[in-house]
């Protein structure tokens, strides 16, 4: 976003707020490709300290154009600040975007907010519903974020044959709420262009972008040009652009991710690969885990336990903290007792003993009860949705895992349950997914936070694809071997081993597999800086 002024608002706003300030050779860039086009009228819809606008006079300077410029800033102080920074007059509105009607305008340039409607107060995303529903005919999905809003507000301001160049998060190709504006574009403009480069925008906050270009509003395309650079030196590179079919981008395939593969692993994926394998979801049903509501008090250690008289028959063994799950093996009924922790969930129904009533009034003091995942609850502390599943995988990780529950642990959120469908033997599944296959799959069907960390949600995780090769138990035991050293490398290894043996794959593909996921995984770690920490807020922009 580039909506606030550094002089306005500390960092700790502007990650809330969304404002994620565009380097000035992004500005620059973006600024000259649409002043290549003459407009005679630019619109910023979120122009914060004007950076865009300046770079857009600049721009017009060097070409001798003189367009009118119009914009709009939430900020009435940034308003002034960028009105201070122009030469030239600028028209526009101190205020919501949304309820502003700029006249028409020839092109649209800018970084909109990046933060979800639910976080804005009642009237802002109450205008910001109104103005998606203007331009797509129907409300966009209110769980989505306040980027899209802006795309589609502007684009209606667009005169005939204008243009779009904005800043947009790399959210935007692949989530299912944007999936209608993708329709939208498609059916409204000529050209559209996805510029992403291999160096970060945002190196400080590890923020994945992208730059849509989008061209000749009143034309129509079936297809994206999906571009990619090493940086921003120039947005007019035609090195490594692939043609992205439209369909591909509205049906939410992830064509964008697929496309980061080189061509040679790319067409082992569509050729061979998707015929050997299949999702998650046909052989479990992946779900996340509990919600506690408050991991202290519903999960006390043995000494509270004791203190408290807590009923035995009250007390489940549930699966520990994925750091905690390190050398542990493939089998949860093998683990050590720091690898597990007590769920304290008396059956409900039943009164409590006098312990564990004084355990509940305990949890009163301490607020526990006002939390609202246990608020909503009758009673406060009955956790629900415990099921025992026959796999778990954990929802953060770098390498992907999985453990067979042969101990009956029950899980957390921070863990994805999976109860096998049709008999399936989870050591089948294991083999399957301890291989380079099913981690490049991982890869191109997961999404990652801005720190590199795989987070693996439900609807992702059940589309992953996994082979099913012949397994013999001394391969799981290999795995469970490799795994309690703290070699998943190993392990994998095993997996591809099955693979070959089984006649699925040769040593050659498995080479090409494994290419494949050191490039995801390049394009997933790179520019990241020890000091920066993985940023757990943005599992908020799922699906």
């Amino acid at each position: 976003m580039n909506s606030s002024s550094t002089l306005l608002l500390s960092d700790t706003d502007r990650r809330q707020v969304g404002a994620y300030f565009t380097p000035p050779s992004a500005a620059t860039l973006m600024a000259r490709w649409v002043m290549e086009r003459n407009p005679q009228a630019v619109l910023e819809p979120s122009f914060g300290d004007g950076s865009f606008l300046v770079a857009i006079e600049r721009e017009a300077d060097v070409l001798g154009q003189k367009p009118s410029l119009f914009g709009a800033e939430l900020l009435e102080d940034a308003f002034q600040v960028a009105k201070e920074r122009l030469r030239v007059p600028l028209a526009g509105h101190a205020g919501d975007f949304f309820c502003y009607e700029p006249p028409p305008v020839d092109a649209v340039i800018g970084n909109p907010p990046f933060v979800r409607l639910r976080h804005l107060d009642a009237s802002l995303q109450k205008t910001a519903l109104e103005a998606s529903k203007s331009a797509l005919g129907t409300q966009m999905d209110p769980s989505g974020s306040t980027w899209m809003p802006f795309v589609l507000h502007s684009a209606r301001s667009l005169r005939q044959n204008g243009c779009l160049a904005l800043v947009l998060p790399l959210d935007f190709t692949y989530v299912r709420y944007a999936r209608p504006l993708w329709e939208y574009l498609g059916a409204n403009f000529g050209r559209l262009r996805i510029v992403r480069t291999r160096s970060r925008m945002f190196e400080s906050l590890m923020q994945d972008v992208i730059i849509l270009l989008a061209d000749h509003k009143g034309s129509t395309t079936d297809s994206i040009e999906f571009q990619v650079n090493e940086d921003l030196l120039t947005l007019e590179s035609e090195i490594d652009t692939r043609l992205i079919p439209m369909h591909a981008a509205i049906s939410g395939d992830r064509p964008f991710h697929y496309a980061l593969l080189s061509q040679e692993v790319e067409e082992l994926v569509r050729s061979k690969l998707v015929s050997i394998t299949s999702p998650v979801g046909d052989f479990a049903d992946v779900h996340i885990g509990y919600v506690s509501g408050d991991k202290q008090f519903f999960h006390p250690d043995d000494e509270t336990v004791l203190n408290y008289s807590l009923e035995q028959s009250s007390i489940l063994k549930a699966i520990g903290p994925a750091r905690r799950l390190q050398k542990q093996g493939l089998f949860t009924s093998r683990f050590a007792d720091e690898a597990t922790q007590n769920l304290w969930r008396p059956a409900k129904g039943k009164a409590c003993g006098d312990g564990e009533s004084i355990y509940v009034e305990h949890g009163e003091r301490q607020g526990v009860h006002l939390r609202y995942k246990c608020s909503v609850r009758d009673p406060w502390y009955i956790v629900p949705d415990i099921q025992v599943p026959d796999v778990i995988f954990p929802v953060f990780s770098d390498r992907p895992s999985l453990y067979i529950n042969d101990g009956g642990l029950v899980a957390s959120n921070s863990m994805i349950c999976g109860r096998l469908k049709n008999g399936w033997d989870p050591k089948l599944l294991a083999v399957g997914w301890y291989s380079s296959l099913a981690r490049l799959f991982m890869e191109l069907e997961v999404h990652s936070l801005g720190g590199g960390v795989l987070v693996a949600v439900p609807r992702e995780l059940s589309k992953v694809r996994i082979p099913y090769p012949h397994v013999s138990i001394e391969q799981v035991h290999r795995i469970d071997k490799a795994l309690k050293k703290g070699y998943v490398e190993k392990a994998v290894e095993v997996g591809d081993d099955a693979l070959v043996s089984s006649g699925l794959l040769t040593l050659e593909e498995i080479q090409l597999i494994r290419q494949g996921v050191e490039e995801m995984m390049q394009w997933r770690k790179r520019g990241l800086f020890k000091d920066v920490q993985p940023q757990i807020s943005s599992l908020e922009c799922l699906n």
